[in-house]
């Protein structure tokens, strides 16, 4: 198994606007995507990916634990944006386990990533 963190708040993959002159992506997200793509970089092919987003905690909630997060963005958009900073082609992914966490007081936001190969046992 390998695990690797991406930090600041997890971004979720925007709609690609289509313009007579081609398609882009905003700013922004692209920025976000070179940074994972170096954290991730040195990952083998991936088949068994787990996916934890931990999303900054409002200021409406006192301390605690981590919460789930079940609002925007939807978990599917953020799994692709990670997708789409994997150095290899993601269509040997055969199964992802993923889910939205809003940080306990004393975390930071971030993604962990952890890629599981064929030889190692992906909990459930």
């Amino acid at each position: 198994m390998q695990e690797r963190i991406i930090p600041g708040a997890p971004v979720s993959c925007p709609r690609p606007r289509v313009t007579k002159y081609g398609t882009f992506y905003p700013p922004k997200y692209k920025a976000w995507r070179e940074k994972a793509k170096t954290i991730l970089q040195d990952l083998g092919e991936v088949e068994e990916l787990e996916i934890i987003f931990v999303f900054p905690r409002p200021k409406r909630l006192k301390e605690g634990p981590r919460e789930r997060h079940q609002k925007k963005p939807d978990i599917d958009n953020c799994i692709k944006a990670v997708l789409d900073s994997l150095p290899h082609d993601d269509k040997y992914i055969h199964t992802i386990i993923s889910r939205k966490l809003i940080a306990a007081s004393n975390e930071a936001p971030h993604i962990e990533i952890r890629v599981y190969n064929t030889e190692d046992q992906i909990p459930f």
